[in-house]
């Protein structure tokens, strides 16, 4: 039989043995749950990561769409570069279909008389060429514009007709014609003829509101002496003349007029009311 002593040193010894394994066992538990939880851990982590991302950029596509974009109204139209803006345009007035390139004017200037002895001028392609008598070398009449505008206040166009004729070697003549259309055939309502250069020439022609007012150069001329009045000649106008013209219901009739100084040191032309923004 063992002693007392050894006994209890074995009995020590076994408790130490089993303690020793115990602990051991509860190291590894404690290291498999440590091990899970940073297992865990991770996963959280991993989730909320992507949950910011998702978050950050869903608010940058909210900030981009936030801006409103301008679109245009149905009822407006972009154009560019325009030279006039036209809401509702109306469609071609019947008077546009004439065509004012084959056509007869009435014969002017009104205190020559014609070479070919009919007191017309007749265009074809809008040109009129006739062998010329006495002093000139030739005559010719083309079309130099026409322009459309409503100048009687009655909601239609009017066409405004310019007919220029020149005389060899340099001499120049214009005529303006207003028409109307009456049963759809043109009428004329009237007629104005300018001179030459500064001695009455064509400056300008508009139209301003239902008004023709037209521009020629105005120079006088001194008939004692047989010439022109000091310091002036045909090329260099020092004024002109701006006439108003309006509808009274049965004729143009002149309703204002003044003399201006001329501006530039020559006659030259201005323009037609086809050359006006709306006016064509």
């Amino acid at each position: 039989m063992l002693g007392a002593s050894e006994t209890s040193s074995s009995a020590i010894e076994a408790i130490s043995v089993m303690f020793m394994a115990t602990g051991k066992e509860q190291l590894r538990a404690h290291i498999d749950r440590l091990g899970r939880f940073l297992c865990i851990a991770q996963v959280v982590l991993a989730l909320t990561t992507v949950s910011c991302d998702t978050r950050s950029s869903g608010a940058g596509r909210n900030n981009s769409a936030s801006v409103p974009t301008a679109s245009p109204s149905p009822s407006m139209s972009i154009v560019k570069n325009p030279t006039q803006v036209i809401a509702n345009p109306s469609p071609a007035s019947p008077i546009r279909k004439i065509d004012f390139k084959n056509f007869t004017y009435p014969w002017y200037p009104t205190d020559y008389t014609p070479p070919h002895g009919e007191r017309k001028i007749t265009l074809r392609d809008g040109e009129m060429k006739v062998d010329a008598a006495k002093n000139t070398d030739r005559l010719w009449a083309s079309l130099a514009n026409v322009s459309y505008a409503d100048l009687t206040g009655d909601g239609k166009e009017e066409a405004i007709v310019t007919v220029t004729t020149n005389f060899d070697p340099n001499g120049s003549v214009a005529c303006i014609f207003v028409y109307t259309l009456r049963s759809d055939e043109p009428k004329l309502l009237w007629s104005h003829e300018t001179g030459d250069r500064a001695d009455g020439g064509l400056r300008s022609l508009r139209v301003e509101g239902f008004d023709l007012v037209v521009e020629q150069y105005d120079i006088k001329f001194d008939r004692a002496k047989g010439s022109y009045e000091e310091g002036t000649a045909l090329c260099c106008p020092k004024r002109f003349i701006r006439a108003r013209y309006s509808w009274d219901g049965e004729h143009f009739a002149k309703s204002k007029s003044e003399t201006l100084p001329n501006e530039y040191d020559n006659a030259r032309f201005l323009g037609y009311p086809s050359d006006q923004p709306g006016v064509k």
